[in-house]
């Protein structure tokens, strides 16, 4: 493939998309997505949950069900992942992107100052928040537009935080699990609900 070239052959820009879209379903899968978020239905966080597992079948289903993605080793991980999902799913996925956006250099600073709060004594400014950001830059699901390229928000940045550098074990699971679910938006917080403390 001549990547100098102008206009990259249609063949070449097809392959490299299924690849990408096999390292995203990967990743997903790592995750543990819907377990994850079933963890969820006992707590307040309930009903985001719902709404997120009805994104994840919207999301992956028709992927599932392309004669293209025959070939994928994760189909049957992937079709157990759907069926499971689907049983404790909302009947129709809301589509409510986040209202807290922020730019790249609020979330660094954002970051770092939950790292200086959770890790006392450790000096902040050493922390590489590049190698976290890169995780939870929007979009996160292809059921979100690239109008929301490259923003971040502020609710998830706060429970990453929790989750990765947690003051209580019962807190960093409930956290992590809320992280995965609002990549597909913030219909069903809480009302009143602006970020994750603990």
């Amino acid at each position: 493939m001549n990547f100098y070239a102008p206009d990259p052959e249609p063949v070449w820009n097809s392959k490299l998309a299924a690849h990408a879209l096999r390292c995203t379903l990967q990743t997903v899968m790592n995750e543990r997505f819907a377990e994850r978020a079933l963890s969820l239905l006992d707590t307040d966080f309930a009903a985001v949950a719902r709404n997120a597992l009805a994104g994840f079948v919207n999301e992956w289903r028709p992927r599932l069900e392309d004669p293209s993605t025959r070939a994928w080793e994760q189909r049957v991980e992937l079709a157990g992942a759907i069926d499971l999902a689907q049983v404790h799913a909302a009947r129709a996925f809301q589509l409510r992107p986040p209202v807290d956006f922020i730019h790249r250099s609020d979330a660094a600073i954002l970051l770092r100052e939950q790292y200086r709060l959770r890790m006392p004594g450790v000096d902040a400014g050493r922390q590489n928040v590049n190698r976290h950001l890169v995780r939870l830059k929007w979009p996160q699901s292809g059921v979100f537009s690239r109008e929301y390229l490259g923003r971040f928000s502020r609710l998830q940045l706060r429970c990453y935080a929790a989750a990765r550098w947690p003051l209580s074990i019962e807190g960093a699971d409930i956290a992590q699990a809320l992280v995965l679910c609002l990549r597909y938006g913030n219909h069903g917080l809480p009302e009143g609900l602006i970020e994750l403390e603990g």
